[in-house]
């Protein structure tokens, strides 16, 4: 792979601000390899599990597990209005203990969503009915709204990161394709 001559200017003068840096002021240094460091590190963090949603499709009788998730890179809503940011990974066939056909979906949604409904119980109802909504919507099931949760895990955190992070697709570019409204009734 060819680099411009522009690339190629542009990190020179990066490694000699970093040369610099190191030897006028160490210490300092030493702070933004840390930090920079400790940023990436949270920028490459997976989503994380929360709970899980058990549903069928009742068109094909078919068990789906949703497995809720929290993920720091989706948008935060600014307020109540602003639609939820969502994020759906790729569909995953399992056989469970019984020998059934199980079909896994990984669901995300930013860490605030997930801290404001754990305050409210119809907040978490909502946010379910949302995902299974998603799924009638953008996935040509027709998910039942009759479902059970679980603090149970189905499928593997291996599978949560290849659902995710398989594709080359970008999570804002996927994320900005799957925006919901979850309208929430003040005056009741």
């Amino acid at each position: 792979m060819k680099m411009s001559n522009n690339a190629l200017n542009y990190a020179d003068k990066i490694w000699k601000m970093l040369d610099d840096m190191q030897q006028s002021n160490p210490d300092e240094y030493e702070a933004f390899i840390k930090k920079t460091l400790s940023e990436g590190k949270e920028d490459f963090a997976p989503p994380k599990y929360v709970f899980t949603i058990y549903t069928m499709d009742i068109a094909t009788k078919r068990k789906i597990c949703i497995n809720m998730c929290s993920y720091h890179k989706i948008k935060a809503p600014k307020s109540d209005s602003e639609p939820i940011s969502v994020y759906s990974g790729d569909l995953i066939h399992q056989k469970n203990d019984k020998g059934d056909d199980v079909m896994i979906e990984y669901f995300a949604v930013n860490p605030v969503v997930l801290e404001e409904i754990y305050s409210d119980i119809s907040l978490k109802e909502m946010l379910i009915e949302l995902a299974i909504k998603y799924y009638n919507e953008n996935r040509q099931y027709v998910l039942s709204y009759k479902y059970t949760t679980s603090k149970a895990m189905v499928g593997s955190m291996m599978d949560l990161q290849k659902s995710f992070f398989h594709k080359k697709d970008h999570i804002e570019e996927k994320r900005k394709k799957y925006r919901l409204r979850l309208c929430v009734d003040t005056t009741a």
